[in-house]
């Protein structure tokens, strides 16, 4: 790890060399005070919480972090039409940006790997991760509009775990829905729970239908938590082999893993429901591939009272 640091702490270097040499060509931005950002809220809310809460934090954080670079890296290869001074200027730009990245995907990697995270908001700086002995600023690429990765880590996190609205201020990001959209269906045929989305939970019978849409809804919460958290892999340049998604209990109560493809550690996220109930994330795979790429899917889980873990 202490070779990583190094190289980590020479990428840092490298990449502030390369910002000076850019800045010129991009819009002056104003420096914010960590402590004013909702993302400087929400760290130092999560800042002394139990580990595997600010572990949750830091894989959601590095996901954005890396996406953000990966993309400005793509913006820079591509072909243009700029002087030979400005493309020499890319050029060195770029470099920096794929040794930045290579610390990225360390930290990251730590993080997977189990290592220790402390959160740090100390303003002005930007909030930072300690991740063993790497010190990683969550910190955008783009110097015109910094601000737009910190909302994206807010979102993100906030999409896949619970967040206070009231930590996050006066613009906290769109809320989780809590209840599943959608209706009953008695026609040509069983009865059946149809979410807005896709998703079909058929019952032997129309008894008791408060308590279904209720268990429906729960289990729906949980599902579009997990798209969200594959997103977020695939967004941040994690294989995904859909074929063997599923989620595990790690036997902590709060800690489960979105494992993604053969033999690798996963991705944390809290879905208790969806870990004691293999069959039913098994089932919905093709869904999940489906909603994660945008892309409207049905899919139907027979006798769905058996299926809802301990809900009805």
């Amino acid at each position: 790890m202490v070779s990583a640091v190094a190289a980590a702490a020479t990428s840092a270097r490298a990449l502030r060399g390369a910002l000076a040499g850019v800045c010129l060509l991009l819009p002056p931005a104003v420096p914010a005070v960590a402590g004013d950002t909702v993302l400087a809220r929400l760290a130092t809310s999560l800042a002394g919480a139990p580990e595997p809460v600010r572990a949750d934090f830091a894989a959601v954080a590095l996901g954005e972090v890396l996406a953000a670079h990966e993309q400005e890296l793509e913006r820079l290869s591509a072909p243009g039409q700029v002087s030979r001074r400005e493309l020499a200027k890319q050029a060195r730009w770029a470099r920096a940006l794929e040794e930045y990245l290579a610390g990225m995907y360390a930290a990251r990697d730590a993080v997977d790997a189990g290592q220790a995270v402390e959160i740090r908001v100390a303003p002005p700086e930007p909030v930072q991760l300690l991740v063993g002995r790497q010190l990683v600023p969550l910190t955008s690429p783009r110097i015109d509009n910094p601000a737009a990765l910190d909302e994206s880590i807010v979102h993100v996190y906030c999409e896949t775990f619970a967040c206070d609205p009231q930590v996050l201020g006066a613009r906290p990001p769109p809320p989780v829905l809590l209840a599943a959209s959608g209706g009953w269906s008695f026609q040509d045929g069983p009865t059946t729970y149809e979410t807005a989305d896709g998703l079909g939970f058929i019952f032997p019978d129309a008894s008791d239908r408060a308590a279904k849409e209720r268990a429906v809804a729960e289990v729906h919460r949980e599902f579009r938590r997990l798209v969200q958290v594959v997103a977020n892999a695939e967004r941040s340049g994690r294989a995904v082999d859909y074929d063997l998604l599923e989620v595990r209990d790690s036997g902590r109560g709060d800690d489960h893993r979105v494992i993604l493809v053969r033999g690798g550690t996963g991705v944390r996220a809290f879905l208790p429901l969806l870990a004691q109930s293999p069959e039913l994330v098994a089932l919905a795979r093709p869904w999940i591939r489906a909603r994660v790429r945008g892309v409207s899917y049905r899919q139907v889980f027979p006798r769905a009272d058996l299926l809802l873990p301990g809900l009805l």
